[in-house]
């Protein structure tokens, strides 16, 4: 898949995939996307969004070309400072190699289950916290700091 020869000739797509709607329940808008085409241009956005396996394979297996070292979502990193340290999502060979090598035993499914019991632990401790509070942010008190929490602490 040529990059620029997608860019070109995909369709455009109105709909924006953050917004509030989209993000509570994505599933009726992926179905959508899939219909209109193997890699479209989300409008709102500027970027392209590759929508069916065979296609997402292609792109992932391709780091010449795609680039994930400038990022993974729709901020160019080369251009835009990133709001946190980039990670393996953001990172191509050898580096991604090198972090995936590392990180193999943690995130496997026999690593991730050793990790459970401090997991669980954690989870019990935060909600405890959270509901003594009385009043939190679900998002901002849970959603983001537990998996950061946990898998930082694992990794």
């Amino acid at each position: 898949m040529d990059s620029k020869l997608a860019d070109a000739t995909a369709p455009i797509f109105t709909e924006d995939p953050y917004s509030n709607e989209h993000l509570v329940d994505p599933y009726a808008l992926f179905e959508r996307m899939r219909e209109v085409g193997p890699v479209l241009k989300i409008q709102e956005h500027g970027v392209l969004a590759v929508t069916r396996f065979d296609e997402c394979k292609e792109v992932l297996d391709d780091y010449r070309t795609f680039i994930s070292g400038a990022g993974a979502g729709p901020k160019n990193l080369h251009h835009e400072p990133s709001w946190r340290a980039q990670g393996i999502m953001e990172s191509d060979p050898p580096i991604h190699t090198q972090m995936r090598q590392a990180m193999a035993g943690v995130i496997s499914p026999r690593g991730v289950r050793s990790l459970r019991a401090g997991f669980e632990e954690y989870a019990s401790k935060l909600v405890d916290e959270l509901l003594a509070r009385g009043e939190f942010d679900l998002i901002k008190d849970m959603a983001e700091v537990f998996p950061l929490r946990a898998f930082g602490d694992a990794v």
